[in-house]
């Protein structure tokens, strides 16, 4: 996954950082291996990838920030929900996404932290659209390392079927650190979870 937030961008307008969630959103979208209205996935501890500014990417099996353990997604009647445990919680600096694919659309439910910048949305078609969405949910457990989000379906156009995925920056000093909660270090885009059918 492409990082989110670069130190170059940091000190970008919160119009020029939102629109660096297009840099992310073309989804590789992972077979399917179950139907279900909920899945959970351990993540590999230690699979941390840094890229600095010039955007060459290392292993970081050093860094505990933002490394993600333990992902569950589950499909309501209601709401989607994705819930995620790290090793260590992101910094003060970093991004979220989470990607849900319907069968018509694909969105992004992202939140910026950024040396002043600050923004949560709902977005669909690759960034380019924010979408109006009450209901959506945000609880950030920094002691135990764990954030739960929830999105109601009726801003999804309350789709059959869903697939989500989540990836996790955190901006150090010298690098932008990035995880892929659903694969083993990064990729061009975030993995996606099966089809999860609503309950």
């Amino acid at each position: 996954m492409t990082p989110l937030i670069s130190h170059r961008r940091l000190r970008r307008t919160a119009r020029h950082a939102v629109a660096t969630v297009a840099a992310i959103t073309t989804l590789i979208l992972a077979p399917g291996v179950a139907h279900a209205d909920s899945w959970t996935h351990t993540d590999p501890a230690r699979d941390v990838v840094a890229f600095d500014d010039e955007g060459a990417e290392t292993p970081a099996p050093e860094v505990e920030r933002g490394d993600i353990r333990r992902v569950r997604i589950t499909h309501s009647s209601t709401r989607v929900r994705i819930r995620y445990t790290m090793r260590e919680t992101f910094g003060a600096n970093h991004g979220l996404v989470h990607a849900i694919r319907t069968p018509r659309n694909q969105f992004w439910l992202v939140r910026f932290r950024a040396d002043g910048l600050r923004h949560n949305g709902l977005f669909l078609d690759q960034g380019e659209k924010e979408i109006r969405c009450r209901g959506i949910d945000w609880s950030i457990d920094r002691a135990r390392a764990t954030v739960i989000v929830s999105v109601p379906r009726s801003c999804l156009g309350r789709p059959r079927w869903v697939r989500a995925g989540v990836g996790v920056q955190s901006v150090g000093a010298d690098a932008a650190h990035v995880d892929d909660g659903l694969r083993v270090g990064t990729g061009s885009a975030l993995r996606l979870s099966p089809r999860l059918y609503r309950a």
